[in-house]
């Protein structure tokens, strides 16, 4: 009586370890047979019966107790940031990553995809920062202790099963038996090395930190809209990125007195219209002048920090000078300048900013590189002699 209770116990865990594949008339073939009957002993056969009915034992308690001691945080970051020079800041934070122990995961003209050590992931947030104006920041901290801890239980179980379906294809006798055990086996086996790999990936993503950076990446226009009320602000720095001009020459002595300046030399100034006036040089650097309505409390400050916002968030301007000036008129202005690098095209970019009581000015010039800069001195004497009305 008691070596058939053995023999009912044996087949109960072999029907729970194939997870219902076994039909009735298996089980009352197990059960008849003499597999296993009279040579498992006592002390193995309750074991493998109390594990294949709970589902778990004393290890996996202690691998959860283990799990909770310490959370498991995977943390990962998104960085939009303006810089002068794309390639060099790549390189920049290639090499930094690899310093602190990390590697590069993905690279492309614009944009980097870096693994730090998770102890230095905020250093390398830090040092992002320092390269250049940061225009968006997203943090992430993504808690896996649980998620872990399921995995893990998942894992000694099928481990646990599989031991069981080894001891029990050892001892089988008939073909049948053993095809369902070994199917089943195989089963068992591939879960046990999905679970695997999924507790790797989770053990790498919490050890090394995600670092993305994307460079020069203007954020949607719309996003500014919604903040910034004053639609000539959206479109400073148009010709910078979309090489705009005046598409004919249009000029008289009566639209050039509304505004007085004076081009640089080997300038010709073409385009005098709506409060617009335009020169521009052989080797295609361009200036253009604006009035716009003032409001109360629009000073230097203001315009000026609301036209580099709008500028580095819009336009990708990576600004390397920041100054107020003096006209030779007397009134103060604010001078900006710096580069736009888009694929490697670099283009110089500067802008002035006078802020008198009813009228904004804006002295915007822009083009190639190389030549930009050759003129910049010229560009600036032409801001200073610029003569405005109601100071």
């Amino acid at each position: 009586m008691r070596t058939r209770w053995l023999q009912r116990a044996i087949v109960m865990c072999l029907a729970v370890t194939l997870g219902g594949c076994a039909d009735e008339k298996y089980v009352a073939m197990k059960m008849e047979g003499e597999m296993l009957g009279e040579q498992l002993s006592k002390a193995s056969v309750a074991p493998a019966r109390a594990a294949a009915l709970a589902g778990t034992d004393e290890q996996p308690l202690k691998l959860s107790v283990d799990a909770q001691a310490q959370r498991l945080v995977i943390y990962s970051g998104l960085m939009g940031l303006v810089v002068s020079d794309i390639r060099q800041t790549l390189e920049q934070i290639r090499s930094r990553a690899v310093e602190a122990g990390g590697y590069l995961q993905e690279m492309d003209g614009t944009s980097i995809t870096v693994r730090v050590p998770a102890g230095r992931f905020n250093e390398a947030v830090t040092f992002v920062a320092t390269l250049g104006e940061v225009v968006q920041q997203h943090i992430k901290a993504q808690d896996v202790t649980e998620e872990m801890r399921d995995l893990r239980i998942r894992l000694d179980n099928a481990a646990q099963t599989r031991t069981r379906l080894l001891a029990l294809l050892e001892k089988s006798q008939k073909m049948e038996d053993t095809l369902k055990i070994e199917a089943e086996l195989e089963r068992v086996t591939q879960t046990i090395e999905l679970l695997k790999g999924k507790i790797q990936a989770i053990e790498s993503q919490v050890a090394f930190s995600l670092l993305k950076v994307q460079l020069n990446s203007p954020l949607p226009q719309r996003q500014l809209v919604a903040q910034i009320p004053f639609e000539w602000v959206h479109r400073l720095g148009e010709g910078v990125t979309s090489g705009a001009a005046a598409q004919s020459a249009i000029t008289s002595s009566r639209d050039r007195r509304a505004l007085r300046f004076d081009p640089p030399k080997s300038y010709i100034r073409y385009y005098d219209r709506d409060r617009t006036s335009e020169a521009m040089s052989a080797d295609g650097v361009l200036i253009k002048l604006q009035t716009h309505d003032n409001y109360q409390g629009g000073d230097l400050e203001f315009w000026g920090k609301l036209a580099r916002r709008a500028l580095v968030e819009n336009r990708s301007v990576a600004f390397d000078r920041d100054e107020t000036v003096t006209l030779a008129s007397g009134a103060t202005g604010r001078l900006m300048s710096g580069t736009r690098d888009l694929g490697g095209k670099k283009s110089g970019y500067l802008i002035g900013i006078v802020a008198a009581r009813d009228e904004v000015y804006t002295f915007e010039a822009w083009g190639p590189r190389e030549p930009f800069e050759n003129d910049r001195p010229t560009i600036e004497a032409s801001l200073k002699s610029l003569r405005a009305d109601r100071w």
